[in-house]
């Protein structure tokens, strides 16, 4: 992993560690239910969602990150 590290820009850097804190919280976090903003066509909702859905929503944005930003790496 420290080759790899080696190779990031800073930004690089920054957002992985950024996603690594939010994965981080999101597994310790043991609530049964999350205050979320659910936006639709319609605007934007406040929402309960259970872990699972939750959970869902952190892997998307996680991987959504991930793509955007090392999107070059091989």
């Amino acid at each position: 992993m420290s080759k790899v590290v080696n190779l990031l820009t800073k930004e690089q850097l920054e957002t992985l560690q950024d996603v690594c804190d939010v994965m981080d919280h999101a597994i310790t976090d043991k609530q049964s239910a999350y205050r979320m903003k659910l936006t639709d066509e319609h605007g934007t909702h406040d929402y309960v969602a259970g872990r699972d859905e939750y959970l869902e929503s952190v892997m998307d944005y996680v991987l959504t990150t991930l793509g955007c930003v090392f999107h070059q790496l091989n």
